[in-house]
């Protein structure tokens, strides 16, 4: 794995360093625009009446859109919150250091690395603000969302699985006080119904252990950061393909194919 990585949420402070308590939140909204593909039950074209090996059989790939609200739909279900579907309602997420995450993975693991980013529910209109992971009275941690990327430490990223590799294009200005750069890694966003069904990258066939409806998005992203004297940017574009599960919905364990964007922004620290 490279060593000299420029994670996302850094701020300059002579060498690029890693800003576990950023001073604000990059908060910005996640839009989910998929395809899920499924199979027909087959259907006998042409059939010659109590002969044997006379039919012709047909299946066929039914296409169905899979979006942002459908996404919502789902966590609406399983949280309860009816206002989730609400037009006015959003998936939010911030890329910042998540403190409730970081104390279950370094129980869970002993090596157990920290652990970035939280997703929210919110409502531009009554400002309703859901989040979507935690600790429940029982104390056992639960989540609906994450997403994971190794390279730039997101989400429960520490398995070389998830593809440790990335390729980078910067550009850091002192003179100016502004940074950019653009990465090519790899990322994957999971969205599920069971809340204790978490951890795609650790455990990868929880998609089909508890949940009645999830989706799990694999593919290259590119993730791109940066600030000037007052603020700082952040986002993520995701294109990849993936599986899914919806027991009400559709025939079948579908395939996905599709895209997640986030774009994020806050106030630079001392900004």
């Amino acid at each position: 794995m490279k060593s000299n990585k420029i994670l996302m949420c850094a701020l300059a402070v002579g060498a690029m360093i890693f800003a576990a308590d950023k001073a604000s939140a990059v908060l910005g909204v996640v839009n989910v625009s998929c395809v899920v593909l499924s199979d027909s039950n087959h259907v006998d074209v042409s059939v010659v009446p109590d002969v044997p090996g006379t039919g012709v059989y047909k299946e066929k790939i039914i296409k169905h859109a899979f979006n942002t609200k459908r996404v919502l739909k789902i966590l609406a279900d399983a949280t309860g919150n009816g206002w989730f579907t609400n037009k006015a309602s959003r998936l939010a997420y911030d890329p910042a250091y998540n403190e409730a995450a970081t104390a279950w993975y370094e129980d869970e693991f002993e090596n157990g690395d920290d652990v970035y980013g939280i997703f929210y529910v919110t409502n531009t209109t009554s400002h309703d603000v859901y989040r979507l992971d935690g600790y429940d009275e029982e104390e056992s941690y639960y989540s609906y969302v994450e997403f994971d990327s190794y390279d730039w430490e997101l989400g429960f990223w520490d398995n070389a699985a998830l593809g440790e590799n990335y390729a980078r294009s910067y550009v850091e200005n002192d003179n100016k006080n502004t940074y950019s750069s653009m990465d090519r890694t790899f990322g994957l966003l999971y969205i599920h119904d069971d809340p204790y069904d978490f951890d795609i990258a650790d455990y990868p066939y929880g998609i089909f252990d508890e949940n009645d409806n999830a989706f799990i998005i694999r593919g290259l992203g590119v993730f791109k950061y940066g600030y000037n004297s007052t603020d700082e940017t952040e986002s993520f574009h995701l294109r990849g393909s993936g599986d899914g599960y919806f027991l009400d919905s559709y025939e079948s364990y579908p395939a996905i194919k599709g895209i997640v964007t986030f774009k994020g922004k806050g106030q630079r620290e001392g900004g």
